[in-house]
């Protein structure tokens, strides 16, 4: 059997049992952080988050649906994105990636 990620095998064949572990617990810190960053947003700026990647509506219908032209949802949701990372003292990405309608990485897809 190959193995998800083969990086993860170790000299002898294995995945490392602790290295899988704090793997683990990394990544429930970081749902953790992930998780205080969203509720300390103003409820518009969860809103879109929760129309964009719960609901995985495009920001053009996002824009449709609140009678809103698409470029400033797309601006907006960049500074949200970019509120939540800093929330988390995190400047890059979080817990994995979405892609924006115009192939840009930058969403927050928790689990």
């Amino acid at each position: 059997m190959v193995p998800e990620h083969p990086e993860q095998i170790g000299a002898v064949g294995f995945v490392d049992p602790i290295e899988r572990r704090e793997a683990a617990v990394a990544e429930q810190r970081a749902r953790r952080a992930l998780r205080r960053a969203y509720a300390a947003l103003p409820l518009d700026d969860r809103r879109l988050l929760y129309l964009r990647f719960q609901r995985q509506l495009s920001v053009a219908s996002i824009a449709t649906l609140l009678d809103t032209p698409a470029k400033p949802l797309y601006v907006r949701l960049k500074r949200v994105l970019r509120t939540l990372r800093q929330g988390m003292g995190q400047p890059g990405a979080v817990c994995g990636l979405d892609r924006t309608d115009n192939g840009e990485s930058v969403s927050p897809v928790v689990h």
